[in-house]
């Protein structure tokens, strides 16, 4: 029978008969087969486009029923089959979100299900892959940290290594965030913000609300850090719960930012703003060093 998942901490409330789809069967596709079989789900049906070696599955589950099925052509049987789908975030299921709802896990909240310790997450049109690393590698020589989702490792595979480490820093991407229902980073990230992705996002103001899903769910507590080219789309949203930090990254945006402060505490109690890169040559690097050294900061506070 098909369960509907409308609970946020969702995996909860799965059980071992919970038919599971996988659909792609790349780095996250593969994490999350490891991760279910280890949970003793009894029956899992992956659907992907190329050919999968049977040893890339049969490895991770000697007691579970697994069934490969091809996409496109199997596409409805799978859809028709699964009572809850993991769907790689590359793939794009909203033609099927209406039809088949209530049945679409999110690796991401998923993750904040399962993960006790602080999180820390990164988005961003630019600049996200180099803070994540940046950030790791500085925080590492402190504490232990494990590092991974739209980079390296996959956030299911992170989840072993939460007895070792005091936080987990994450890069997200757009299509991670865009249906997320409870993930809510200690410290959210949004590094830039620029024309992308509209191959997906029909518009500027959809590919915002996609990368919104990093602060959607944040607590009182928690805190995010935001480009000042958001406040636009920002206003758009009732967001009043974490507490933003509102950054500028050109001089057109640091010559605003005294009326930008004034606009961002008038709409939101908790927020500030403050100058944080101007634009050069090295706009990614510079940019990149720039929110470590804030977020190292940020990070105490979220731990103290």
């Amino acid at each position: 029978m098909r369960i509907l998942l409308q609970n946020k901490n969702h995996i909860e409330y799965m059980n071992k008969n919970t038919v599971v789809g996988i659909w792609g069967f790349g780095i996250v596709g593969q994490a999350a087969l490891r991760f279910f079989t280890q949970r003793h789900y009894q029956s899992i049906i992956i659907l992907e486009s190329g050919t999968i070696a049977p040893d890339l599955y049969t490895q991770y589950a000697p007691n579970t029923i697994i069934t490969v099925l091809h996409d496109p052509t199997q596409r409805e049987i799978f859809l028709k089959k699964c009572d809850v789908i993991l769907a790689s975030a590359g793939i794009d299921t909203r033609l099927y979100r209406s039809s088949f709802n209530g049945i679409w896990l999110n690796e991401l909240d998923i993750f904040q299900a399962l993960w006790h310790k602080k999180i820390i997450a990164v988005t961003g049109t630019v600049g996200k892959t180099t803070v994540t690393h940046l950030l790791s590698q500085l925080l590492a020589s402190t504490t232990q940290i494990a590092t991974g989702g739209n980079i390296g490792t996959a956030c299911f595979d992170l989840l072993s290594k939460q007895k070792y480490c005091n936080a987990a820093i994450l890069e997200v991407s757009s299509f991670q965030l865009e249906f997320v229902q409870s993930f809510a980073p200690d410290l959210a990230i949004f590094t830039t913000f620029a024309e992308n992705h509209l191959d997906r996002h029909s518009s500027m103001d959809e590919y915002f609300k996609a990368k919104y899903g990093i602060i959607a769910h944040q607590r009182a507590d928690q805190k995010a850090l935001l480009p000042a080219s958001c406040l636009p789309y920002l206003n758009q949203t009732n967001h009043s719960r974490s507490a933003l930090f509102l950054h500028a990254t050109t001089r057109q945006e640091a010559d605003g930012i005294d009326a930008m402060h004034a606009i961002s505490q008038s709409r939101y109690h908790n927020a500030d703003c403050f100058t944080e890169s101007i634009a050069t040559n090295h706009f990614c690097t510079k940019l990149a060093y720039n929110f470590c050294i804030i977020t190292l900061i940020e990070y105490f506070i979220c731990t103290s």
